[in-house]
């Protein structure tokens, strides 16, 4: 692989919900992600942030192969993240990481920066 080519690329990624519906009425879908592109160079670091429901942890679990998109491509240094099996996979989920975050949780809204990097 090109030492150019980017880490991480995801190109027109889509992930669609079967909805529960009635018998015999047609299938409902609801759309999670639309269309999601973007790529991530050798060194660097991706922050992917929007408001709730917007498809942020869905994207998340599909860059870990945790979740399949119903169409788009996800490619790892070059390869699709699907196309690897058994101790492949498993070492390279172990190179990736997702960070889900509830800021109030996690945030204390009485420190300043520099009280919050350095509390732990």
């Amino acid at each position: 692989m090109s030492a150019m080519a980017p880490l991480l690329s995801v190109r027109h990624v889509k992930k669609y919900f079967r909805m529960r519906t009635r018998l015999f009425q047609p299938a409902v879908y609801k759309r999670a992600v639309d269309d999601v592109s973007f790529e991530v160079p050798h060194g660097h670091t991706l922050a992917l942030v929007g408001e709730s429901g917007s498809g942020k942890s869905t994207i998340g679990l599909m860059l870990l192969d945790l979740l399949e998109p119903t169409s788009g491509d996800i490619l790892y240094d070059g390869r699709p993240f699907s196309a690897r099996r058994g101790r492949e996979r498993k070492a390279l989920r172990r190179e990736m990481q997702v960070v889900f975050q509830d800021p109030y949780a996690s945030l204390n809204a009485r420190m300043n920066v520099r009280e919050t990097l350095t509390e732990a």
